[in-house]
């Protein structure tokens, strides 16, 4: 990648267990939370299926929409500050 001039974030600049930097984590925690409020659970996977396509059809995009887009920042603060930075 170096060769072509392709940016990219080098292996031992991109820890990988930093679920916190990765905005499709908390995509994943509120349609899981969305999909089980309230106590429901699915009696069969057909059931559980249909509720998770409700449950995206309801979901704005700007939500994860939103979240990606201050990804850059969130990475830049995290570099210059280090981890701590994202529980400011």
């Amino acid at each position: 990648m170096n060769e072509l001039g392709i940016k990219f974030v080098a292996k031992e600049d991109n820890p990988p267990a930093v679920p916190q930097l990765r905005p499709i984590e908390k995509f994943w925690a509120n349609f899981k939370r969305r999909i089980y409020e309230n106590g429901w659970a699915a009696k069969t996977p057909q059931e559980l299926e249909e509720r998770a396509k409700k449950i995206l059809r309801e979901m704005s995009d700007d939500v994860f929409r939103n979240s990606m887009q201050r990804l850059k920042t969130r990475f830049r603060r995290v570099a210059k500050e280090g981890l701590q930075a994202l529980n400011k």
